[in-house]
């Protein structure tokens, strides 16, 4: 009888502090200091602290005036097609010369010698054509070298993110110390220190309300990306590690946060609170779509479509952007509404979402029926096939 009592008090205990709200700590998914791979002297930093960037954009720019003229000598040399097309004309008369000299030995009308002269002479001239081919591809080499060298004294951001320090600026020398700062901030990472007590209860993938300390900010779900497998034995706790969707860069990273472990939610298994919390962030995704529309912000507007969209028939991607940007740009001002939303799960990673869509500019109004199919590309839902009137 003593046995079950102690039982029921332990469950107790652990419940209890299930059910009561962990400190966490809201930090940024990583963060870089973007550096060169060479030595050189900063000829201008394109960002300031603050900057949003995108994976690929140009943060920097070293001086290259040497790197530019090598570049510029390599694709003269290899763009020149003379030595190609002399050893090509020198090859074709010799070859016509030999075919002649063996016309005229079967004749009797040159000697042996002279045809074997013929021969070396055609030999030679292919050899020397294939040399100058080869050539010229060394020097398309070349060129690739060249702009290679070129190109690492452009220095790009490797993440999106946001740009949280500045360290040099035009004139300065670099060689060890970072140019700049980036933080990626979409996802957020959520740092959780949970007791002992409760391991085993929180499993990979399951799904956790997260309250960020910061005023009229609603909990928000997190997905469980990392428990470790150590108890730390002076402290009888271990630690958790979530990921926090953070589209538009809606929260500063550093915040404090509280976890709620009794909305536990685990991946295996499917529940009517998991469906709502991932149609929300469809229908979140969805707004920001909108948003960004209304907003006339082209890069986030086009930020929403997946690598694969389907675009118009006959159309390829940049055709289509550049059709977007032109259209997006023209009027003074845009608003898009978005009205009752449905969304239809097909999987995991791929949803269908209808809604009226109502469009007013300055100059036009419309108001149309819209199908969505959207597809989860890591925390992110994108769009992947847009259809008008279905």
């Amino acid at each position: 009888m003593k046995r079950t009592f102690v039982t029921l008090a332990s469950a107790a205990s652990t419940w209890a502090a299930a059910a009561q709200p962990l400190g966490c700590l809201i930090e940024p998914h990583r963060v870089v200091d973007v550096g060169s791979a060479v030595i050189g002297v900063v000829e201008s930093v394109k960002v300031e602290r603050g900057d949003r960037v995108a994976k690929g954009d140009v943060v920097a720019v070293l001086r290259a005036d040497v790197e530019r003229a090598a570049v510029g000598v390599a694709a003269t040399r290899a763009k020149v097609a003379a030595e190609v097309q002399a050893a090509q004309a020198n090859h074709e008369l010799a070859r016509q010369k030999y075919a002649r000299a063996v016309e005229l030995r079967s004749r009797n009308f040159i000697s042996a010698q002279a045809l074997e002269q013929s021969r070396a002479e055609a030999e030679i001239a292919a050899q020397r054509l294939a040399q100058a081919k080869e050539q010229r591809r060394i020097s398309a080499r070349e060129l690739q070298l060249a702009e290679a060298q070129l190109g690492l004294r452009t220095i790009r951001s490797p993440a999106d993110g946001i740009i949280v320090e500045r360290y040099m600026s035009g004139g300065e020398r670099v060689e060890e110390k970072p140019i700049v700062r980036v933080a990626t901030v979409d996802p957020l990472r959520v740092e959780v220190v949970v007791p002992a007590s409760l391991y085993g209860t929180i499993a990979l993938g399951a799904v956790l309300n997260v309250t960020p300390e910061l005023r009229n900010t609603a909990p928000r779900p997190a997905k469980v990306v990392l428990v470790d497998s150590v108890i730390d034995g002076p402290s009888n706790t271990f630690r958790v590690r979530l990921e926090l969707p953070n589209p538009n860069y809606e929260l500063p990273a550093g915040l404090r946060c509280k976890i709620d472990l009794g909305t536990s939610l685990p991946a295996d298994k499917t529940a009517p609170e998991a469906a709502a919390l991932r149609e929300d962030e469809v229908i979140r995704a969805l707004a920001n779509w909108a948003k960004a529309w209304s907003e006339k912000d082209v890069p986030s507007y086009l930020a929403h479509y997946a690598p694969d969209f389907q675009t118009p028939k006959g159309m390829t991607r940049a055709a289509w952007e550049a059709e977007r940007m032109t259209r997006i740009a023209r009027p003074r001002q845009i608003a898009v509404a978005i009205e009752s939303p449905r969304v239809r799960f097909e999987g995991d990673g791929r949803a269908l979402v209808t809604f009226g869509q109502r469009y007013r500019s300055n100059a036009f109004e419309a108001e149309v029926s819209k199908r969505l199919t959207m597809v989860r590309s890591g925390t992110k839902w994108l769009i992947q096939q847009e259809n008008v009137g279905e």
